[in-house]
């Protein structure tokens, strides 16, 4: 699988990295949808990619993803901000909780 990768990142440069991190997403779906704990959802992305993958499935979902480089920048700064406003939130309401 991972040399298949690499022939996508040489053909296609680094948009198909964003694209194969969706398509290892896609294809633990299920399961992540049916953790409830952050805890949890932490510990299994860490452990995404480590079992064998189906190369084939991946790089077609990879592929069949219709997406412009200008939707995931955009994509990128809005969840960035919407994050780093969370981090913010939590950082000021523990800092009142330990005054």
């Amino acid at each position: 699988t991972m040399l298949r990768v690499w022939d996508c990142i040489f053909l296609e440069g680094d948009k198909i990295l964003f694209r194969v991190g969706l398509g290892i997403i896609e294809d633990n779906e299920k399961s992540l949808l049916a953790i409830r704990e952050p805890h949890e959802l932490f510990q299994a992305v860490q452990g995404l990619g480590r079992h064998e993958l189906d190369a084939d499935n991946l790089l077609k979902v990879g592929f069949g993803l219709r997406m412009k480089r200008s939707q995931v920048e955009d994509l990128r700064k809005q969840y960035r901000e919407e994050v780093q406003r969370e981090r913010q939130q939590r950082m000021a309401k523990k800092g009142s909780s330990e005054s």
